[in-house]
């Protein structure tokens, strides 16, 4: 990261999405992470939040989708006892593309992930060590069946170190693992 530090999380995300219509849902749900940061400036967080996510299918093999989320954040910094609130926007361009089958509806399914997402975060943002602004995800996902998957992947982060004087930036690249189950 730079020589700015490090930092590991671990979380949670338990979600629903409701179908509206072929081309679009419903979204809810609420992240819980635990954040590790050097220096001791621990947090943990709480984010629900709800949106929509759109569907284009160019063909049965490629999937395209726009996720846009506004998201309630508190962060609470553990030590000193603190915590901080806001809202933030949210917009993913989700790409999915079948490799080992000609659709998305197969068992035993390997397909490649390419996200790209934006984050408006307001002036009032929490005091955070790295703010992110745009976070880059490419990997792959195996479906076993259709209720579990599994997905791993790079993601580059550009964020915003706002506890260093003149908030630099610096490109974090993560592992990011997923494990999904659906229940219906």
């Amino acid at each position: 990261m730079n020589g700015t530090g490090r930092w590991d999380k671990i979380g949670i995300q338990p979600a629903v999405d409701y179908h509206l219509a072929r081309w679009a849902d419903l979204l809810m749900q609420v992240q819980v992470d635990y954040v590790y940061q050097y220096a001791n400036v621990n947090t943990l967080e709480f984010r629900p939040a709800v949106g929509v996510r759109l569907f284009w299918v160019p063909t049965s093999r490629v999937s395209v989708r726009n996720r846009t989320l506004l998201e309630f954040r508190d962060v609470i910094y553990l030590v000193g006892d603190t915590s901080s609130t806001s809202w933030r926007l949210r917009d993913r361009i989700e790409t999915r593309v079948a490799l080992n089958h000609p659709t998305f509806e197969h068992n035993q399914l390997l397909y490649f992930i390419g996200d790209f997402e934006g984050l408006l975060n307001p002036a009032e943002a929490p005091d955070e060590r790295f703010l992110d602004k745009f976070i880059l995800t490419l990997g792959l996902g195996f479906r076993f069946d259709y209720t579990w998957r599994i997905e791993a992947g790079w993601q580059g982060q550009e964020a915003v170190n706002s506890s260093r004087p003149g908030n630099p930036k610096s490109i974090v690249n993560a592992l990011q693992l997923r494990l999904i189950h659906y229940i219906h």
